[in-house]
């Protein structure tokens, strides 16, 4: 590892379960989300040293995004999608292609279920690997949205996939006040190279529809 001039670099943790995210607690606390495990939380000592270890989520579903809001007492942890297209998604009961809030002091000492637990920030998220906060403490998600696109125009397939569809930045809003939008997936994706759809007018952004299994458009 190389690092800048005046700093270390040194292991503090290891065996973990593929590692997706990082971030830190008011308590000095960090948390880490392991795809096909949960979110952990990790004690430090002075010298930057795990010595305790504990599960705050259990569920082997949870493989994307990890942050705490300002506040300090809220998680928020993203699902994706089970597979390409996935139609059950849509129902915000599945726990999946969502972004959900968990209040940090209400956590049992044995972890909790991501899918029966929490308030939903937003679903119809396909595979929000990125969440930030802004300075007014607004959650926003990065989409990493449909892969094999195609549009199926008067019997003809054409490949769409190296354009479109455009990802997505969402507001998600105040994670005290968890509004649990929906973004569109698995039914409606949104524009980026509007020349693809050469048998209509469309623009950056605009939004095309995805009814049918396997990427075809019927917009």
């Amino acid at each position: 590892m190389n690092v800048a001039q005046g700093w270390k670099g040194a292991p503090v943790l290891g065996g973990l379960t593929g590692p997706r995210g990082l971030s830190m607690d008011d308590r000095g606390h960090l948390l880490v989300l392991e795809r096909g495990k949960g979110v952990t939380a990790h004690t430090l000592d002075e010298n930057g040293c795990v010595v305790d270890s504990t599960a705050v989520i259990e569920d082997t579903s949870l493989n994307h995004g990890l942050d705490l809001a300002p506040s300090g007492d809220k998680l928020i942890a993203s699902v994706g999608s089970d597979g390409n297209i996935d139609e059950p998604s849509f129902r915000e009961g599945t726990g999946r292609a969502q972004v959900r809030v968990f209040n940090m002091s209400t956590i049992p000492s044995g972890g909790l279920a991501y899918s029966s637990s929490g308030e939903v920030m937003g679903f119809g998220l396909r595979n929000d690997v990125g969440l930030a906060e802004d300075r007014n403490g607004t959650i926003h998600s990065v989409e990493n949205s449909l892969d094999n696109a195609f549009r199926s125009v008067g019997g003809n397939q054409k490949d769409i996939h190296t354009n479109n569809p455009a990802e997505k930045v969402y507001r998600l809003g105040d994670p005290a006040r968890p509004t649990g939008m929906f973004g569109g997936y698995p039914y409606c994706y949104t524009v980026w190279e509007a020349e693809d759809f050469d048998d209509r007018t469309m623009r950056v952004g605009w939004w095309y529809g995805n009814y049918f299994l396997g990427g075809t458009d019927s917009s």
